[in-house]
């Protein structure tokens, strides 16, 4: 593998993340027992801890990465955004564009884990629809950014903060300033979406939004060709679970980037990783084809850690070379002492 992706400099770049705000809550303990009410595990709670989910865990990737970076977004205005806006300032992410609405509440997802396994799921979302005064004050923060950015990543989860004419005002400031823009996409309607620069579906919403029932690599060739021109996108990156990420780009034919094989414990993360180091890797002058290779292996990494999680450099150089057959060196610190660091 000859890739030239310099990670050192990830840490120059300057990201606006926009999208849904999520807390990500964990409770962690052994099961010892099952009730005696009904046939279910009883969790003794031995940790309890919270993380940035949804966009704001994209932002957190690319803090740990070294990226400075911004975000526009909304929360309630209870103790979830008190929990929000302190983890934000724990990673060091600039939340001047974060807008409180009252007639919201702040999103949480509450998982419950034992022996590495998640047992539970408990969603608390907000489905209000966006006022115009709350989807003014977002525009009015991404028009007082934009200037100052190399990448915006947009991270749907469909809680109706994306609107269509906040996504037009978005397209209609990154295009003229070649801006990488990269959606992770959420639902149909991919309309508004029209202006990224690339996308990054998984397999089962390509076929969602194609109607195209993908069986095998010709129908998802097919489908994720149709999806690139009905889009206008430069490109599309269709994750595949286990079996890595398939690219689309109008100049090159389907490519497909397989993933290590390896134990997965949890994949909470995985996609925000990818689309994280993807967006840092083309905006720091990588081909398509190298900055999904590395976005591949950072998500292969993070399947591997229990719960929302992100990654280093440190910890993607170390798997590049494995990836690559290098193996690993005799001094690490010198690989890191490097000025450069290209694969």
């Amino acid at each position: 593998m000859n890739m030239a992706i310099d990670i050192s400099k990830f840490k120059t770049r300057r990201v606006l993340v926009i999208g849904d705000l999520i807390i990500d809550e964990f409770i962690r303990g052994p099961v010892e027992t099952v009730s005696r009410e009904a046939p279910v595990p009883v969790v003794t709670v031995s940790e309890e801890y919270y993380e940035l989910g949804g966009a704001g865990n994209v932002a957190r990737n690319l803090a740990a990465l070294g990226a400075q970076v911004s975000v526009v977004g909304l929360t309630g205005t209870g103790s979830g955004a008190i929990i929000l806006m302190d983890l934000f300032s724990k990673h060091r992410i600039d939340t001047q564009g974060i807008h409180s609405d009252k007639l919201r509440k702040t999103n949480r997802k509450t998982r419950v884990i034992s022996s590495c396994q998640q047992l539970l799921q408990i969603d608390r979302e907000s489905y209000v629809p966006l006022s115009s005064a709350a989807e003014s004050a977002m525009i009015k923060s991404i028009r007082a950014k934009i200037a100052d950015v190399d990448l915006v990543i947009v991270s749907d989860r469909g809680k109706g903060v994306l609107t269509r004419p906040l996504l037009t005002e978005l397209f209609t400031l990154t295009r003229p300033r070649n801006i990488v823009t990269i959606v992770d996409p959420v639902g149909n309607h991919y309309e508004k979406y029209m202006g990224a620069t690339i996308l990054t579906p998984n397999v089962k919403e390509l076929a969602s939004e194609t109607e195209i029932r993908i069986s095998d690599k010709s129908s998802l060739y097919k489908a994720g060709t149709e999806l690139l021109k009905k889009t206008r996108a430069e490109g599309l990156v269709v994750t595949c679970g286990k079996d890595g990420l398939v690219i689309f780009g109008k100049a090159a034919s389907p490519f497909v980037i397989e993933s290590e094989e390896r134990q997965v414990f949890d994949v909470t993360g995985a996609r925000d990783t990818m689309v994280s180091v993807l967006g840092l890797a083309l905006a720091t002058g990588g081909s398509f084809k190298d900055a999904a290779t590395v976005a591949n292996v950072a998500a292969g990494l993070v399947v591997d850690k229990v719960g929302t999680a992100g990654v280093t450099e440190k910890e993607i150089i170390l798997e590049l070379m494995a990836y690559s057959g290098n193996g690993p060196v005799a001094k690490e610190d010198d690989l890191f002492a490097q000025k450069q660091t290209r694969y």
